[in-house]
């Protein structure tokens, strides 16, 4: 049996941590090595951690200044020592099944995932599970790559419902600072990666909370720091010569800088040419022309917005 290093940051969140260190120490998969990152907690987030080190020795504790949770991640890669690597959200819930699901259908894959399933805050997810729908997928790094805003999105991006192998993060790290870090490395990951696999089963519970990071998903810096995320990926796909996805993407992001965060001076909107406007074949008629007066006259734009918005 193979260990399990499992990074779980920890900021703040004594009303859902022990819920969630119960749902890990408690897999039918238990060569597990859990790495409890308190990322500068002043809550009882800590003394919860501890409580829980008390009862079982497969937990770490490892204490940082708060960063973030990139660089809480960031940390907890400096201290795992197994096979595969899993991110667990300190909020969240596994079933109890989960890293024996992953694990046992891994294979020679480079990652696996499952899907997850969303949960509001106060209440208990369900966990049933039907085994006789249980199907497998194995996809190519280029398949996986050019379909990430397809094949199931957004499980396909989040790093939570996955299990790593290790050498793909010997070298890659999730960037500080950033809102909606798993948009930024998931092509990178799989630059590390021969083959993923899927399976369609329901094995770990997001919860949805009124005020978690992620929360207000339309605030500026989420939308910005999304837009920013995309752009990577768009270059990535330009360097590896992926032109369907390269196109699909253009068009996607082209269709974002119409929104009202994106200012003139935006680099995403700076990058799209009138080239690149006339010759992609993803975007609709209007919005094309919308984006060639932008490119003419930032004031004609500006006008044609606000009569919308009105």
């Amino acid at each position: 049996m193979r260990k399990i290093s499992v990074i779980v940051p920890v900021y703040n969140v004594e009303l859902f941590l022990d819920a969630c260190l119960k749902s890990i120490v408690s897999q039918s998969y238990r060569n597990l090595e859990i790495v409890l990152v308190d990322d500068g907690s002043t809550d009882t987030s800590l003394l919860i951690c501890q409580k829980h080190k008390e009862i079982d020795d497969r937990i770490k504790i490892i204490s940082k200044e708060n960063g973030g949770l990139s660089s809480a991640r960031n940390f907890g890669l400096e201290f795992v020592t197994g096979d595969y690597v899993a991110f667990i959200d300190s909020d969240d819930i596994l079933h109890p099944q989960f890293f024996e699901y992953l694990a046992a259908n891994i294979g020679e894959a480079d990652y696996i995932f499952c899907l997850f399933k969303k949960f509001e805050d106060g209440t208990n997810p369900e966990m049933q599970i039907d085994d006789s729908k249980f199907q497998i997928q194995e996809i190519s790094r280029k398949e996986m790559l050019t379909n990430l805003n397809t094949f199931h999105y957004p499980h396909s991006i989040i790093a939570c419902n996955k299990l790593y192998k290790s050498h793909i993060w010997s070298n890659l790290r999730f960037p500080n600072g950033k809102i909606h870090e798993d948009e930024f490395v998931i092509h990178e990951v799989l630059h590390n990666c021969k083959s993923i696999k899927f399976i369609n089963l329901e094995l770990y519970y997001y919860r949805q909370r009124n005020f978690s990071i992620t929360s207000g998903a339309k605030s500026e810096k989420a939308f910005l720091d999304s837009l920013e995320a995309l752009q990577n990926r768009l270059q990535y796909f330009k360097k590896e010569g992926f032109k369907s996805a390269y196109d699909k993407l253009q068009g996607k992001i082209m269709f974002l800088t119409t929104e009202k965060y994106v200012s003139a001076n935006n680099p995403a909107w700076r990058a799209i040419g009138f080239s690149d406007i006339l010759t992609n074949k993803t975007i609709e008629p209007k919005l094309r022309l919308l984006l060639l007066i932008r490119k003419i006259s930032e004031n004609w734009y500006l006008n044609i917005q606000n009569r919308k918005n009105k």
